[in-house]
């Protein structure tokens, strides 16, 4: 199932700034794949997604991985790990 940006927004509740900040950050890590097109819709990555049956998972994924090898699709990226402040080393004055 496709989505558009704005059908996206209203099921989250977020404003249209942050969803749309929210979705590049998911495509570039290829999790929610982008369709052509004129309008921006999406969907989950076949990996990632929720499947009706152990059938339907099963032929997605193996589609899915033809695809990669074929570079027809591009695999999900791992997150990047993250810094926070707590991880920087509290300077001590002398």
């Amino acid at each position: 199932m496709n989505a558009l940006q704005a059908e996206l927004r209203a099921r989250v509740g977020l404003s249209k700034n942050r969803t749309s900040i929210a979705m590049s950050h998911l495509v570039e890590r290829n999790i929610v794949l982008r369709t052509e097109g004129r309008y921006r819709s999406y969907f989950i990555h076949p990996y990632l997604a929720g499947y009706a049956s152990q059938e339907e998972m099963e032929d997605a994924l193996r589609e899915a991985t033809e695809a990669i090898k074929a570079g027809a699709l591009a695999a999900p990226a791992p997150l990047a790990p993250q810094r926070h402040l707590s991880a920087v080393p509290a300077r001590r004055s002398a």
